[in-house]
């Protein structure tokens, strides 16, 4: 589901900047606090579109999301696959529509964070973890937008937010020891 929410972002985010034109005055408006209805349809729309995308999945990574032994670079080929599949074409529509807008970069902030863990109780393969999240972030290094960087931020005010992100010397996994990623401590 997290790179089916992201894919459907990109591309939502790429269709309304197609179809805005000169409609807001700044290009997004519509995904304000200050435009209840719009936003809540531009979110809806996003939704629709991730769980939309679902469907598309190849049957080869359904089955390897259903295996429960997996080394670590199976894992990380997998996500790198599932990024292609839902990711990357939105994400180079993203990069080519802003840059033609004048713009140097993209921002996303995922606010109250700590709410996307949720799994559905009807069906336990739907649903996403602030982690996989953050994997599926991650696996976009490897498939970068040439010079033009998605900058992603996780906002909230729940005072635990520092334990989904610990500092890379506590993080159980190994790969995080490796990763050249800067870490930026919580703060409030």
């Amino acid at each position: 589901m997290a790179a089916a929410l992201l894919g459907a972002l990109f591309l939502e985010v790429s269709r309304y900047l197609s179809d805005s034109g000169d409609r807001h005055s700044t290009p997004m408006s519509a995904w304000s606090l200050e435009s209840e209805s719009d936003r809540k349809a531009a979110f809806e729309s996003v939704q629709m579109a991730a769980e939309g995308s679902l469907h598309t999945m190849p049957a080869s990574l359904v089955d390897k999301r259903k295996q429960t032994h997996m080394d670590a670079w199976a894992i990380d080929s997998w996500r790198n696959r599932l990024y292609t599949h839902f990711c990357s074409t939105p994400a180079k529509e993203l990069t080519v529509k802003l840059k033609n807008g004048g713009y140097h970069r993209f921002i996303i902030a995922f606010d109250e964070c700590r709410n996307i863990n949720f799994r559905s109780r009807s069906n336990p393969a739907q649903g996403m973890s602030l982690l996989a999240l953050q994997q599926m972030i991650r696996a976009q290094d490897f498939h970068p937008t040439k010079d033009f960087p998605f900058w992603v931020l996780f906002l909230g005010t729940d005072p635990t937010i520092a334990e989904s992100f610990p500092l890379p010397e506590y993080a159980s996994s190994a790969r995080s020891h490796r990763s050249h990623l800067g870490h930026m401590s919580a703060f409030t």
